[in-house]
């Protein structure tokens, strides 16, 4: 499950601690389940060797280890279990939103879970976990599995401060991204970035409206410099949406984009409807 700007500035090296290493044991509950071969443990650029094409985002979000095992029951299902350790809890949740928006539905298992057909996947600290049923095993022991590593968590979700100003503007947004560099925003941008971009943080989503992205700097004063340099390098070819904050544009894709300031973050939006996004960015200025 876990295969899947430009400038950045990373959100957690300053305060990263080192990995959390996680020893995956040889037998689970009293026995009831054992490991079928030996754990298989992929550090720095190994993981190609297990991922290859995924590999990339993978180093943008912090990657350190991954350990690898397959667990067999006693009546013979097999479950496979890949624990990922990243350099930061803020990595690991970026890697966690961008593997899981829209593969699953939620589950309560770690700081955040989904599951889907067959497999969990959930995130806990520094940590984020593929848990997938293979032969003879159903979703019962995909849980047991989850439970047993994963545990639960009296901390859910992610206390990152760009992350709870989203959800303040944006309460009904689904499929929330967290990235960190030019993988995952090209991956979720709703335009082609020039090579000469700035982009910081950010997280994308899907609204009502459409979608949005919100890229975080560390003032005001950048986030006005970022404004104007994104503008101009989309062409600035549109009109004044709402005041000196806001900017309709068309991207060379197409696309009309409504990109709007407010305080130190960016908001990129797009959608069908030029209305709806104008009355949107409107309600929160």
């Amino acid at each position: 499950m876990l295969s899947a700007m430009l400038l950045l500035v990373h959100v957690a090296a300053a305060g990263e601690s080192p990995a959390q290493r996680v020893d995956l044991p040889f037998s689970v509950r009293g026995g009831a389940w054992t490991l079928e071969d030996s754990v298989r443990t992929y550090e720095g650029e190994e993981l190609f060797a297990l991922i290859d094409g995924g590999a990339p985002l993978h180093f943008e979000y912090g990657f350190v280890l991954v350990r690898s095992a397959r667990y067999r029951s006693a009546s013979g299902g097999v479950v496979a279990v890949e624990a990922y350790e990243m350099r930061s809890e803020a990595g690991a949740y970026g890697l966690y939103s961008y593997l899981s928006a829209g593969s699953g539905t939620p589950a309560t298992i770690g700081q955040a879970a989904v599951e889907g057909t067959g497999f969990v996947l959930a995130w806990r600290g520094r940590q984020v976990w593929s848990i997938t049923a293979l032969d003879g095993a159903g979703m019962d022991s995909v849980f047991v599995l989850a439970r047993e590593f994963v545990g639960s968590s009296d901390v859910v979700g992610s206390s990152l401060p760009i992350v709870r100003r989203f959800a303040g503007l944006f309460p009904e947004a689904r499929e929330v991204v967290l990235f960190f560099g030019p993988l995952g925003f090209q991956k979720r941008a709703p335009f082609t970035p020039a090579g000469s971009m700035a982009i910081g943080n950010g997280l994308s989503a899907l609204i009502p409206e459409g979608e949005v992205l919100m890229l975080e700097y560390s003032s005001i004063r950048e986030a006005g410099i970022r404004y104007d340099s994104l503008l101009c390098a989309l062409g600035r070819a549109g009109d004044p949406a709402s005041g000196p904050g806001a900017w309709r544009v068309l991207s060379r894709e197409g696309r009309e984009l409504l990109v709007a300031r407010k305080g130190e973050d960016l908001l990129i939006f797009s959608g069908p409807d030029r209305e709806r996004l104008l009355a949107l960015w409107r309600r929160l200025e």
